[in-house]
């Protein structure tokens, strides 16, 4: 691989933009889109990129009365393993955005509320191949719904609520390689580092 011979420090976001000459849908699924894109390098050179075309996601780090932090425990095939995540989801095409969604979800899969809701961030959770967004939000003062939403079918879920110790744990022992509940987990070090509200 050749070294770049571009000035970095002075270098304009031009000198790096690819600009597509063609598409090519590759698979269309329930969740993802596989599309084959030909791209023109800056340096004028011809390149192929594989991206996977995502609506977008939501997390939510719900904190329970006690300061425990609620994780969704759950099979993921792809890694053949149990895992414990924070609850998310998909956005939906009909969302109007994705607080919608973020409600939505912790109802399904807690079977609770939140009257307290702040938006942290969002972030690319594969950059390299994926154009997935997800919004990372935090809940307090949850409350049981009396009729909540089902989650869905194909869903199988417990739930756990957990001390920053524990959750310590459960990293060093594989249980949580997720990497949305991984950046929770340091948003929520730095706030007991800071005592600052995970939003600042």
């Amino acid at each position: 691989m050749k070294k770049s011979k571009l000035n970095l420090k002075s270098a304009k976001d031009e000198a790096f933009t690819e600009s597509t000459l063609s598409e090519e849908e590759i698979f269309d699924g329930k969740v993802v889109h596989l599309y084959r894109v030909t791209v023109s390098l800056p340096n004028g050179q011809i390149a192929t990129r594989e991206i996977v075309r995502h609506q977008g996601a939501v997390a939510v780090m719900a904190f329970t009365s006690d300061g425990s932090l609620i994780l969704v425990r759950q099979y993921r095939k792809a890694v053949e393993s149990v895992q414990f995540e924070i609850p998310a989801g998909k956005i939906e095409g009909n969302d109007r955005d994705p607080f919608e969604t973020i409600q939505r979800e912790l109802e399904e899969e807690t079977k609770m509320g939140a009257k307290s809701w702040t938006y942290l961030r969002k972030f690319a959770t594969s950059i390299g191949y994926s154009s997935e967004v997800l919004y990372l939000y935090e809940a307090n003062d949850l409350y049981a719904i009396k009729d909540p939403k089902d989650e869905d079918d194909d869903e199988f879920l417990d739930l756990e609520a957990v001390t920053f110790d524990q959750m310590t744990e459960m990293i060093e022992k594989g249980k949580i390689l997720d990497a949305k509940t991984l950046m929770a987990y340091d948003l929520w070090r730095i706030k007991r580092l800071t005592a600052d509200p995970l939003s600042s």
